[in-house]
């Protein structure tokens, strides 16, 4: 609805007015105050911290944005580096198997060798005694070779056997091992094994399936943390039958056990080491064998250190010092540690200068290369008494194991045998296939044992030539 005429006139005419009247009150009082409602001092005060605030978490929230940012990039480089270490894990375990195969494929060859040699006659039992000594007499009068009875291991043990053999090793733990292994282990009179990885209660296990042969003793493997397995430990073992001194094996501490054994009125005293620390080992070593009460002293096991060419016997002889062999070469400051302590006690290092292992063999084929980080140590009453010494072939573990034999009366009736002159029988390729034709064809009664060691004549004659 539109509005008059005179209406709009009064309207304009109000409106003047007012404009007027605000005019004059502003003339009159500039600095009135303003009709809005102001706000009061807390609220201010309010809006003030509300501001602070949200700067402050703007702020923690860029740190955050930043940090997680820096995580994401750590994350993937981790990613990355577990990557390469998964790939160079796999290349090693290639590797290694190759290793192994090939030191398998070498053993192998090595027993075939020594079974090349060999003619064997087996099946005879103990009720057999007369028609044995008949083939053995048979053997010498119309093949010219000394016959000769296999001794087992515990007829080794029997009798004047003077000897003591001595196997030190790594085993990279103890569970899982196979029958071979404690075989192997059955060949030696003490037996120190390092890194077994067994705790109190594995042990409390483990005792009741040991080979009973041994008089065993545990150090047991420590945890560093509640996760991860146990690290360290030692089991050494005392073949029964060998005089043992009360109260050996007693004190110890870790990384070291020692047992004490006779052998003819001689005792020696053969420790067991696994070092971690050289400078701690070396402390223990020095507390617990004193020099004045060294006795016929043996040390071996896994030093963790490397000498290099270190440690050479010298002999009287001699001018000049000349290097040990060894196929590594390379010293670093734990191996340092372990020739002060070899060279202050007057000590020799059995690896690389003593018979069996003329080129100081790698003691470690692993993912970590190739090192000799392991050692047999002797002082000079021990020295002499050392028949062999020789870094073994095995497979079980990472670490070869230390094979030590000292000079008895066995090996001086063998050194007799050697001297002797021998005419053996060599098998020809076609004398093969001719004994082996006429053997399936030979047919044997219970007690013909003459008509047994012609016709065995007969077939050994015609497949053999003989070589002087």
């Amino acid at each position: 609805m539109k509005k008059s005429d005179s209406e709009s006139e009064r309207d304009e005419d109000h409106k003047r007015k007012r404009e007027e009247g605000r005019e004059s009150e502003e003339r009159i009082n500039p600095f009135r105050k303003s009709k809005k409602v102001e706000r009061s001092p807390v609220k201010k005060a309010m809006d003030q911290e509300m501001k602070k605030m949200l700067e402050k978490i703007m702020e923690d929230v860029g740190e955050i944005k930043e940090e997680n940012r820096k995580m994401s990039r750590e994350l993937e480089q981790l990613k990355s580096m577990m990557r390469e270490k998964e790939e160079k894990w796999e290349r090693e375990k290639m590797e290694l198997k190759e290793k192994m195969t090939k030191l398998e494929e070498k053993m192998e060859e090595q027993e075939k060798r020594v079974r090349k040699k060999n003619i064997v006659v087996t099946g005879l039992d103990e009720e057999e005694c007369e028609n044995e000594k008949k083939l053995e007499k048979w053997m010498k009068a119309e093949l010219e070779v000394e016959g000769r009875k296999g001794k087992t291991n515990m007829e080794r043990n029997k009798g004047e056997n003077e000897q003591i053999r001595i196997v030190f090793w790594n085993v990279a733990g103890i569970k899982n091992k196979d029958n071979e292994f404690w075989k192997y282990l059955g060949e030696f009179d003490v037996v120190g094994l390092v890194e077994t990885w067994v705790e109190e209660k594995g042990w409390e296990r483990l005792e009741k399936r040991m080979p009973r042969e041994f008089e065993w003793k545990c150090q047991y493997a420590e945890r560093e943390s509640k996760k991860g397995r146990a690290k360290g430990g030692i089991i050494m073992g005392v073949k029964k039958g060998l005089e043992e001194e009360n109260g050996s094996g007693v004190k110890e501490e870790r990384g070291f056990m020692e047992r004490t054994v006779k052998r003819k009125q001689r005792k020696w005293r053969i420790v067991t080491i696994y070092s971690r620390s050289m400078k701690e080992t070396k402390r223990i070593i020095e507390e617990r064998v004193k020099e004045q009460e060294e006795g016929t002293l043996v040390i071996g096991g896994d030093f963790n250190a490397r000498i290099g060419g270190k440690g050479r016997r010298m002999e009287e002889q001699q001018a000049t010092i000349e290097r040990r062999p060894t196929k590594d070469g390379i010293e670093n400051a734990e191996g340092r540690e372990l020739v002060s302590l070899v060279e202050e006690r007057g000590w020799d290092v059995l690896n690389g200068n003593c018979i069996g292992d003329e080129k100081g063999e790698y003691t470690y084929i692993g993912s970590r290369g190739e090192t000799v980080i392991d050692y047999v140590m002797v002082n000079e009453e021990a020295w002499d008494k050392i028949e062999e010494f020789k870094v073994g072939e095995r497979v079980e573990s990472d670490h070869m194991p230390l094979e030590v034999r000292t000079k008895g009366r066995e090996k001086e009736r063998s050194m007799k045998d050697v001297k002797r002159k021998i005419v053996k029988n060599i098998w020809t390729e076609e004398g093969k296939e001719k004994y082996r034709a006429r053997f399936r064809e030979a047919k044997y009664e219970e007690g013909e044992i003459n008509e047994k060691v012609r016709e065995l004549s007969e077939n050994v004659k015609n497949a053999t030539e003989k070589k002087r």
